[in-house]
């Protein structure tokens, strides 16, 4: 489909299918994360890995292995970040 067609039923009945297809995608994750919620042992354990699925956060170790400084390879911290 062209969105820039220019039939507008067309265009409306994208728009409505876009529409409800959100809500069912979202209708859907509720209940899959209240579901996982509901059948956890480990509650504050699973609602911490559900916002973390959800936010994307991912941990980023800050391990700065090896920096070129003046012709030299160092790994010191306080080097690096000078």
């Amino acid at each position: 489909m062209n969105w820039e067609s220019t039939d507008h039923n067309l265009k409306m009945y994208c728009k409505n299918y876009c529409k409800i297809l959100s809500k069912v995608i979202t209708s859907a994750k509720k209940m899959y994360y209240s579901n996982k919620l509901a059948n956890s042992t480990n509650k504050p354990k699973t609602t911490q890995n559900i916002i973390k699925t959800i936010t994307n956060n991912k941990k980023n170790p800050n391990n700065i292995s090896l920096k070129e400084i003046d012709g030299k390879t160092t790994t010191h911290r306080q080097t690096v970040a000078e």
